[in-house]
């Protein structure tokens, strides 16, 4: 399975930016010894609705329960 990076925001509007933490984490896995296929990145936030920007899955609280994380 390849990993799946998570961070989480108290806020109601997403930043649709990915964060400096997830840059660096993705740089470490591409050099790692058995770099993984890819990173999945999903951020958790206090809005209404799930959306993709950019590749990244921006999560509400309250469809966290409705999503596979293995």
């Amino acid at each position: 399975l390849d990993p799946i990076a998570v961070e989480i925001k108290a806020g109601q509007t997403p930043t649709f930016d990915v964060s400096a933490a997830f840059e660096s984490l993705e740089a470490t896995m591409r050099t790692a010894a058995a770099p993984a296929r890819s990173l999945e990145l999903r951020i958790v936030y206090g809005g209404e609705r799930s959306v993709v920007v950019d590749g990244a899955h921006y999560l509400s609280w309250n469809e966290v329960d409705r999503v596979v994380w293995a």
